[in-house]
């Protein structure tokens, strides 16, 4: 599961600064998922 936060975050850095709102919210969301396991 960490590996997969890690990863999906790495792909998702170069867009970060482009839509720091979308991928906040799925950071948000992935860390909620995390949090129930």
């Amino acid at each position: 599961m960490v590996f997969v936060f890690i990863f999906i975050y790495y792909q998702n850095m170069t867009d970060f600064l482009k839509n720091k709102e979308k991928n906040l919210g799925l950071m948000v969301e992935i860390y909620l998922k995390l949090k129930e396991h």
